[in-house]
């Protein structure tokens, strides 16, 4: 018993000087500085730039090396070969899509004893028709038309007509295309006469709900019939045209 009393008397006056050491040290010694309001924002806003840019913030890579475009390795002839491919592809895609959107037809009119030839650009407004369907008809579609004759005078003719579609038989495996038939009739005019006419048509047509070139919009190819009477003179006028129209939805 002495002998544990002894060793305890001994751990304490070895444990007595440590401990009034540590109570003399300055609290700024024994406690860690605070960051300043500074020192966040600045860390915080490194952060953000480096999860924003998704990279470190010194890359271990040469970044232009990396990122140098493909153009730059080209030889001449293959910039050449590129040059000629652009030249050639915008007036061509140009030119596809303004024939899509107004395709030309080829008309003759006799009037007056005579036959005139010209051109025509018509397209025109679908009304109608199941749109449920992935491909379906409009029920009536509002054709408007831009005709010029070369030897007629005035020589220009504007055309509005009201037509009904009759798809008569697919001749497609998924019924792209169909053979059809309409009929309707409308006001023409030259800016000087008006004359009402009736109007048929027999040919191909494809139908809505096709978004791909150049099954968009609808188009119709064949052949047109119209017979019209020229209120200001008193007179009947036909024509016949190799034509193709577009309709929109």
């Amino acid at each position: 018993m002495n002998e544990i009393f002894l060793i305890m008397t001994s751990l304490a006056k070895l444990g007595a000087p440590l401990l009034l050491a540590l109570l003399l040290l300055p609290a700024s010694v024994l406690a860690q500085p605070a960051p300043t309001g500074t020192e966040d924002t600045t860390r915080q806003r490194s952060l953000e730039d480096t999860v924003r840019i998704g990279v470190s913030p010194r890359p271990w890579y040469d970044t232009l090396t990396v990122t140098k475009p493909r153009y730059a390795y080209a030889s001449p002839l293959e910039r050449l070969a590129l040059a000629a491919f652009t030249a050639i592809s915008i007036p061509v895609g140009l030119s596809i899509g303004v024939t899509t959107l107004l395709p030309p037809s080829i008309t003759v009119m006799q009037e007056d004893g005579v036959l005139r030839s010209g051109v025509a650009f018509s397209t025109g407004i679908g009304f109608g028709g199941d749109t449920s369907k992935t491909i379906f008809f409009p029920d009536f579609r509002l054709q408007l038309e831009g005709a010029y004759f070369f030897t007629r005078v005035p020589q220009p003719v504007m055309r509005a007509g009201l037509l009904v579609d009759y798809p008569a038989a697919s001749i497609h495996s998924r019924d792209f295309a169909w053979f059809g038939l309409a009929g309707g009739g409308g006001i023409s005019t030259d800016f000087s006469t008006i004359s009402p006419y009736a109007e048929g048509w027999v040919g191909l047509m494809n139908p809505m709900g096709i978004r791909f070139l150049t099954l968009f919009p609808m188009h119709h190819y064949g052949l047109r019939g119209r017979v019209g009477y020229n209120t200001t003179t008193g007179s009947m006028w036909y024509e016949l045209s190799l034509t193709a129209t577009s309709t929109f939805w």
